[in-house]
């Protein structure tokens, strides 16, 4: 549904966010590809150590960049640089170094992530 009553469907959207959030927690384990997780160390909305925990599901393919001043949605000029600079290693770090395609992974089963 488009349109200027779409926000009417948000609360039930929102009902389902944990039990979607339970079936991913449940299957974070079937990554096999690696991964980085960035986690704003100030964010007002996620707690700062939930990357951690996805990080310990996923296991040795994940690697977590705290940026310790950045907010949920606002992160500072110099962490943007940080996050960019480890963005690139990550990539380049890929199998297939710079010429990788960034979000092409398969995981176990039938699921394909792709850009």
């Amino acid at each position: 549904v488009r349109g200027p009553w779409e926000y009417l469907l948000w609360p039930i959207a929102f009902s389902r966010l944990p039990g979607v959030m339970r079936r991913v927690r449940r299957r974070l384990g079937e990554v096999h590809c690696p991964v980085l997780l960035i986690q704003s160390g100030r964010d007002e909305t996620v707690s700062r150590y939930s990357a951690e925990r996805i990080a310990a599901r996923i296991g040795e393919n994940a690697r977590v960049l705290l940026l310790p001043s950045a907010r949920h949605a606002w992160i500072p000029p110099e962490e943007q640089r940080e996050m960019v600079r480890e963005i690139r290693a990550f990539v380049e770090g890929l199998p297939g170094g710079k010429d990788a395609r960034v979000g092409a992974c398969q995981a176990s089963g039938s699921m394909q992530f792709s850009e």
